[in-house]
């Protein structure tokens, strides 16, 4: 872990949570479509 940045570690999981429910609604219109 770098030392000295937790607001751009708490930026990036939040990006990669967004990204992870992102995907998840792609696959649910996808599967209707």
């Amino acid at each position: 872990m770098i030392e000295g940045h937790p607001q751009t570690l708490k930026d990036v999981k939040q990006l990669e949570k967004r990204l992870a429910i992102l995907e998840e609604e792609n696959e649910i219109l996808s599967r209707i479509a």
